[in-house]
């Protein structure tokens, strides 16, 4: 599906999550290695952060590596780490000059130690001022995420902080890794599939999802005007009537 740009006037969502898939299917496509395909679709992020900060999107949130992921060969893991550390030590050091605040969620206690070097090194450049803020997710999933908070919360009531009986949304999502963001309004995957994936679940709650068959490296502006066009036409209901 393609689109034209939208208009200055059409409503646009706070926070858009997207599932980056289909990077080793552009890459089989080519001809190439499946890691080719990654690359290809990790050059792909400046690209889309400077498209929604155009577009006055706030805050984007995007799937790079699931607690799932652990699954797929070493051999490919292997690559996803050094294409990681190749953008977190070179073109993601960008970000602060381009207005971009990184926030990178998930576990990193399994990440090598130099990857989780340079995500510190990287979240501490983080500007002060900024027009948007980027979720980079890895290691995550969106079942650990609210498994994390729920410790929190056990861990306060323990120690006396508060009773369960205070225990509510507001605490559970004061503890997870997007606390102080809003909800994701809009999540797009990429590459024809149609399920979210433990990416998000709870801050998904209430978001329009749309899928494009593109494969993540090939989504571009134009793919992503088509996804924020359907978005202004749908009628959010939140659980009640239109």
């Amino acid at each position: 599906m393609t689109g034209a740009r939208i208009d200055a006037d059409v409503p646009v969502p706070a926070h858009v999550a997207i599932i980056m898939d289909g990077n080793g299917r552009w890459a089989a496509a080519r001809g190439l290695e499946r890691k080719e395909g990654h690359r290809a679709g990790a050059s792909n992020i400046i690209k889309i952060c400077r498209a929604c900060q155009e577009r006055g999107i706030a805050t984007l949130s995007l799937f790079a590596f699931s607690t799932e992921n652990w699954s797929r060969p070493k051999t490919e893991i292997d690559a996803l780490f050094e294409i990681a550390s190749d953008y977190f030590s070179g073109q993601f050091t960008d970000f602060p000059g381009m207005g971009i605040r990184l926030n990178v969620i998930g576990s990193r206690k399994d990440l090598p130690v130099a990857l989780r070097a340079m995500i510190a090194k990287a979240e501490k450049a983080n500007p002060r001022a900024y027009s948007l803020t980027l979720n980079m997710a890895v290691n995550y999933g969106g079942k650990w995420d609210i498994m994390q908070s729920a410790r929190k919360l056990a861990e306060k009531c323990i120690a006396g902080g508060m009773m369960p009986s205070d225990i509510d949304e507001a605490a559970l999502e004061e503890g997870l890794s997007t606390s102080g963001q809003p909800p994701v309004d809009l999540l797009i995957r990429t590459s024809g599939e149609q399920r979210i994936s433990n990416f998000l679940i709870w801050q998904c709650a209430y978001s329009e999802l749309y899928f494009t068959a593109k494969h993540w490296p090939d989504f571009d502006e134009t793919e992503l005007d088509a996804a924020l066009s359907e978005y202004a036409r749908r009628t959010r209901k939140f659980g009640g009537l239109a």
